[in-house]
């Protein structure tokens, strides 16, 4: 037996909360066990004997037990078991009861809407004392207010369970209300009971019961922001590749012809020499002419495959001293060497393969004279 407060803005699911528990105890019907169960399932049977309640447009004709509250009569009756709350100095209960049961208030669902226009006088002896003796009577309360700060204090201090309900905007089911519960009616974050809050759904049944602004339909801010989230998400996902893509393509060394943006005479370079050969053209006077790529500390001579490290190469020209060296920049991270010499300096790079072929040809010869 409790003293439940709900709160909320208009619309979003204070009525709904009440009814719902209603529904739940009144008129749900028993669910089947089994598809070959074929016995007949009895109708619940409520723990209340009576229900009050002032919810607008009520379907009380649904239960005889379902009985419209009036402010003016309840105060009569609460009245008169204080009375005999006092006759006996609290001292005995069972006569309380039996009162209690003669005025149809013992084991009751009492729901209140609007509770701040009957919970408004903090002076009233009699509410303060059916508010904490009220388990005696084998009563649960639930209280309807827009806002906490219209019922006085010495009512709201007394009850066990605080809830506000979530205005549709924020919902993320459409399907559903949701209800954070808390542990005080100031209703601060550290009196938060569960973040994920409690969710219950949304029934046509519950609805036809009562006349609220519950149903109104209102678009939910957190299914957009998800939505919007997602599509960008899409976007930042499409153009990250893109540009990864664009990224690898444009670092990869390719044996086609690159297009030169800039050509760079290189005389400070650790083994590039520069020589005069204005007499003629280097071409026409020396042989060994070598094209390399270097990309992230590694080599590779033109047409073939394999990759040299960088200071293998670099090594080699420092060895061999270059008739002619010449750096070509084209690409951000690549860069283009070209290299002359007297000697075929770097022409055992070439014999690679013509080695590979020229021992295939020998085997072949030896196999035949065999």
């Amino acid at each position: 037996m409790a003293i439940s407060y709900i709160t909320g803005i208009p619309g979003s699911g204070k009525s709904y909360f009440a009814v719902y528990q209603i529904y739940k105890e009144f008129l749900e019907s028993p669910k089947k066990k089994g598809f070959l169960n074929f016995k007949k399932q009895e109708a619940k049977k409520s723990k209340y004997e009576f229900l009050y309640t002032n919810i607008n447009q009520f379907k009380f004709e649904l239960k005889d037990n379902f009985i419209p509250f009036d402010n003016t009569d309840f105060n009569f009756k609460l009245n008169q078991l204080y009375e005999v709350y006092k006759s006996t100095d609290g001292k005995d209960d069972a006569l309380l009861i039996e009162k209690a049961k003669e005025l149809d208030l013992y084991q009751v669902l009492i729901v209140l809407d609007e509770a701040h226009n009957f919970l408004n006088d903090k002076e009233d002896e009699v509410l303060k004392w059916w508010l904490t003796y009220h388990r005696h009577l084998y009563q649960d309360i639930i209280l309807i207010t827009q806002d906490f700060s219209l019922i006085a204090t010495g009512y709201k201090s007394i009850a066990e369970y605080f809830y506000k309900a979530i205005p549709a905007q924020l919902r993320l089911f459409k399907n559903k209300f949701r209800y954070q519960q808390f542990s005080s009616y100031k209703l601060f974050d550290k009196d938060l009971v569960n973040r994920k809050g409690i969710h219950i759904p949304i029934l046509p049944e519950v609805f036809a019961l009562y006349h609220s602004g519950d149903k109104t339909s209102q678009k939910s801010f957190i299914r957009r922001f998800i939505l919007i989230g997602i599509l960008i998400f899409i976007v930042l996902f499409i153009a990250f590749k893109f540009f990864i893509s664009n990224i690898i393509l444009k670092d990869a060394p390719k044996d086609n012809a690159i297009k030169i943006d800039e050509k760079t005479e290189i005389s400070n370079n650790e083994f590039l020499n520069s020589v005069n050969i204005t007499d003629q053209p280097y071409k026409n006077r020396y042989k060994f002419t070598y094209q390399f790529y270097c990309i992230k500390g590694y080599c590779n001579l033109k047409g073939e495959k394999e990759f040299l490290p960088y200071d293998i190469v670099s090594n080699i020209v420092i060895d061999s001293n270059p008739v002619y060296a010449k750096e070509v920049s084209s690409f951000k991270d690549m860069q283009i060497y070209i290299y002359v010499f007297e000697n075929p300096v770097f022409d055992f790079l070439k014999t690679n393969l013509q080695g590979v072929s020229d021992e295939k040809n020998s085997f072949n010869s030896s196999f035949v004279d065999f």
